[in-house]
């Protein structure tokens, strides 16, 4: 375990082992991980795209994301490794679907977010 060195020490030492032992029992970098798959835009255009439309092959999506099929099959890729969509073959397609109503929910709620206009570009 890492020692921090801190000028203050912790006011509710009950709050901070609660919420440390909730931590120990989640995958807060598996998280992370997916929060840095939907911070690139091109992704998030993806996306949003499985979420208007369900289902969509690369080219499609290559299309809506101004990007090659090349480019857009390597973002795919890591979406897919992810688990935030599933693909399927038909015929000589790849259909690619968001993999579960969870991504929606993330998606949905941080356009609601934006569009309330909490996002402070001017503070940090």
């Amino acid at each position: 375990m890492l020692k921090h060195e801190c000028e203050t020490y912790a006011i509710n030492p009950e709050k901070v082992r609660h919420v440390k032992d909730l931590l120990d029992l989640e995958n807060p970098t598996e998280v992370a991980d997916i929060f840095k798959a939907l911070s690139d835009p091109t992704r998030v255009k993806i996306v949003f795209a499985l979420r208007v439309e369900e289902a969509m092959c690369v080219c499609d999506l290559a299309h809506v994301s101004d990007m090659s099929t090349a480019t857009t099959s390597h973002h795919l890729r890591l979406l897919y490794k992810l688990g935030l969509v599933r693909a399927e073959k038909k015929g000589k397609e790849v259909y690619y679907q968001l993999d579960d109503d969870h991504v929606r929910h993330i998606l949905d709620m941080v356009f609601a977010h934006q569009k309330e206009g909490r996002i402070r570009h001017d503070e940090a």
